[in-house]
């Protein structure tokens, strides 16, 4: 099923990890797990048999969902259902969205505080999106006996969350994967800024946006490097 959102060379080339992976979720099977080979030909005849037939991955992907929120699957088959489904299929082609989140997660600022500071004329329609799937769709403690259904939609009808849609908001999408940058670097192959929406941004829209998430970098990183507390723990040292 991750074949569905990957180009077959890559997939090919992930065999070998997904098989060191399987080890350390199930205690028996490797027998089988490590015998399994699959030609790029194969692959490619796949993937165009899901692109044929889009109902295959849809109603795969709503037995992934209901299972997540509907029955007790334990952690481990939680875990593999995370790897094969939730990391491909979860908020698709909302990247303002995952990336907004990892920031917040990264940098453990105020979510109120990070969508607010996000908050421009050209970015606004995808901020007040983002601040109403939190409030009313994501799962937070406040809000206990949500599900997470609604992480999934876009599979099931490109319709739900439009303005989210990466292509709809590529200024936002540019400035919360260009902040994650700065403040959580990561490989070449997980560049964030490599996000296929950005790629041809004009470079004097890019430029303009460098000023915004340099300002927004340095605010989060030096909000996260000290607090009331760790100041009085300086003041200690020095005195």
């Amino acid at each position: 099923m991750r074949l569905h959102a990957r180009r077959p060379d890559s997939f090919i080339k992930s065999i070998k990890g997904m098989q060191e992976r399987f080890k350390g979720w199930y205690a028996a099977g490797h027998n089988v797990i490590d015998s399994f080979e699959l030609e790029e030909s194969m692959a490619n005849s796949i993937k165009h048999a899901f692109e044929r037939r889009p109902e295959v991955i849809s109603t795969w992907v709503m037995w992934v969902a209901y299972n997540e929120n509907e029955t007790d699957t334990g952690n481990i088959n939680k875990g593999l259902m995370e790897y094969l489904s939730g990391q491909v299929f979860q908020y698709t082609r909302m990247h303002a969205v995952t990336l907004t989140l990892a920031i917040q997660k990264e940098t453990k600022c105020d979510m109120a505080f990070l969508l607010r500071q996000l908050n421009c004329p050209m970015t606004r329609e995808a901020v007040q999106a983002i601040d109403h799937l939190l409030q009313n769709h994501e799962l937070v403690k406040e809000k206990p006996g949500r599900k997470t259904y609604f992480r999934y939609a876009r599979v099931w009808d490109s319709g739900y969350f439009w303005e989210l849609q990466s292509k709809n908001c590529p200024q936002l999408v540019y400035v919360v994967a260009k902040t994650l940058k700065n403040v959580l670097p990561t490989g070449a192959s997980s560049d964030p800024t490599k996000i296929y929406c950005i790629k041809d941004m004009w470079e004097v829209m890019k430029k303009r946006l460098d000023g915004v998430t340099t300002n927004l970098s340095e605010l989060l990183i030096s909000l996260n490097a000290a607090d009331n507390q760790s100041r009085s723990i300086c003041d200690r040292l020095r005195s």
